[in-house]
């Protein structure tokens, strides 16, 4: 629980101290072969579906001010938001797919204070994306359903609801571009494959 309470708090500050491009967005990037390493599947891939799709997620209630301090007695809410389904079909797969199309959800970029990747219908990409993770965690979900707090029960009705989506994302925080701009990571995944590293 308290895993989720601070996955909560860095969303808010994400949230709240993004900038107005995704290219604006504080991040700190692993080296090339470390997030290779830790990305569960990467691939080279043209956009042939972008589609906005909803997905629930739960949070906790700020202050009325709108300020990060939180009430004496935090609410949590479960909210439905927008979010981007893009399906590629797979040129070059480096680990994690044999698939000719890889369907993923990411953030939803409108251009203003989000931090999504802004995926066009027929270019061509460079994706590193992570298994998702259910927001009510293995270990919760074993205990009696009337222990359970008001936030378990949010997380596991937003489970529910989001159990048709894909299970792979990316983040903006990755190596995932645009294949114009990342002709040296490819050609760096390349030369580490063949020589097994």
């Amino acid at each position: 629980m308290i895993k989720n309470i601070l996955i909560a708090i860095g969303t808010l500050l994400v949230l709240v101290f993004s900038s107005n491009t995704a290219n604006a967005c504080s991040c700190s990037f692993q080296s090339l072969k470390d997030d290779f390493s830790s990305t569960d599947v990467v691939f080279i891939g043209k956009v042939i579906k972008n589609k906005t799709i909803k997905y629930a997620e739960v949070s906790m209630t700020l202050k009325e001010s709108g300020t990060l301090e939180m009430v004496k007695n935090p609410k949590w809410e479960k909210t439905i938001e927008k979010i981007r389904s893009v399906t590629f079909e797979v040129s070059e797969s480096f680990k994690g797919t044999t698939e000719k199309t890889f369907t993923l959800l990411s953030s939803y970029y409108t251009g203003g204070g989000s931090c999504g990747i802004r995926f066009k219908k027929d270019e061509t990409y460079l994706i590193f994306a992570y298994k998702t993770q259910p927001l009510l965690s293995k270990e919760e979900s074993e205990q009696p359903k009337e222990n359970w707090t008001l936030e378990m029960q949010l997380n596991a009705e937003a489970d529910e609801f989001n159990k048709y989506l894909p299970p792979f994302a990316v983040s903006v925080c990755s190596y995932t571009g645009n294949l114009i701009y990342m002709e040296k990571e490819v050609k760096a995944i390349r030369d580490f494959q063949k020589k097994g590293k």
